[in-house]
């Protein structure tokens, strides 16, 4: 891992390390390198992670960099509890390249070292490696899109894999694969992780590898790992399993239709952003414009006062030279 330093840091004023907030770059990866080191902005990230997976630090873990500032309208948890107080100062910032394409980057090559990064993280600071603690950028500040197509949950269960392996004789194989069981084996399954357990609510008395494949369903089924939760968000799925072939039909074409809207949704988050690029591109120009008007019209006006003192001291000698001969 290579470390390039950016000036762009600041003190943590005493927060601690409690979470981890991901970005995309809407940029390349060398690009946001060099744009951290020098821009009139301040803006940096812990690390940078190129789409073929290669990773950069820019700022030391114990400072604060400047990736998550400004809060609008949140809702990661950490945020929410801690008012008034900047997220750069709890949080770790990693930013994804994605060659100026957000919402379609091909991030197969980038996905394992953002994994790996992750868990790594999370255990030196001892992050649970949750939704709670690891969020995206837009869940801090709304007005964002960032980060992307970047799946967040996808990052946090492959480091959840890392930090709790998974023993083979506690998992079924027909499950290891998603979808290989029905839904009722697998309700029938989350009874079996809970058993031996004096108070099924308290997650805590669960044996850590069987704690780690409850998270690791929940995360599946996008629902809390609470005690009642996945079997509840499961009791909803089966009612759909349990559907006359034709209601089948409708929602497999429903589902097909919602994932034409989704690309659709996603070419015009790319059009948008790209617009947007062009809008910020033609700013800085007239900007620019303006600057080199703004500095010829100093430089004239400069000129026209210096013009104005010559002619005051000449009209001063003249002056002087008309009273010396009124006095002959």
């Amino acid at each position: 891992m290579a470390f390039v330093k950016s000036p762009y840091f600041q003190s943590r004023q005493g927060q601690k390390i409690v979470g981890i907030v991901l970005h995309t770059m809407v940029g390349t990866y060398k690009g946001t390198i060099s744009y951290f080191q020098n821009n009139a902005s301040q803006v940096s990230a812990h690390y940078c992670i190129d789409l073929n997976g290669d990773i950069t630090q820019m700022v030391d873990e114990e400072k604060a960099a400047n990736h998550a500032g400004i809060v609008s309208v949140p809702t990661y948890k950490q945020v929410l509890e801690r008012p008034g107080i900047n997220p750069n100062w709890f949080t770790l910032g990693i930013e994804h390249a994605d060659n100026k394409d957000p919402a379609g980057a091909d991030r197969k090559n980038q996905y394992p070292a953002s994994i790996q990064l992750v868990a790594d993280l999370c255990k030196k600071y001892a992050i649970p490696c949750d939704r709670e603690h690891i969020c995206g950028h837009h869940e801090i500040r709304s007005t964002k899109t960032c980060p992307g197509n970047l799946s967040v949950n996808e990052i946090i269960f492959g480091a959840q894999k890392i930090l709790n392996p998974q023993p083979s004789s506690d998992v079924p194989p027909d499950l290891l694969q998603w979808g290989k069981n029905s839904l009722k084996d697998l309700n029938e399954y989350i009874v079996f992780l809970r058993e031996n357990s004096t108070a099924l609510a308290d997650l805590t008395i669960v044996a850590d590898e069987r704690k780690s494949l409850i998270e690791w369903i929940a995360t599946k089924l996008g629902c809390s790992s609470e005690s009642g939760v996945i079997k509840s968000e499961i009791e909803k799925l089966m009612t759909v399993e349990d559907l006359s072939e034709e209601a089948q039909k409708n929602l497999k074409k429903t589902i097909e239709e919602k994932d034409l809207e989704i690309v659709r949704l996603n070419n015009d988050l790319k059009s948008l952003q790209e617009k947007l690029n062009q809008m910020e591109e033609d700013h800085q120009k007239q900007i620019q414009t303006m600057r080199e008007q703004l500095n010829q019209a100093i430089t004239q006006k400069t000129q026209a006062e210096t013009h104005k003192k010559q002619l005051n001291f000449v009209q001063h000698i003249l002056q002087g030279f008309i009273n010396l001969g009124r006095k002959k």
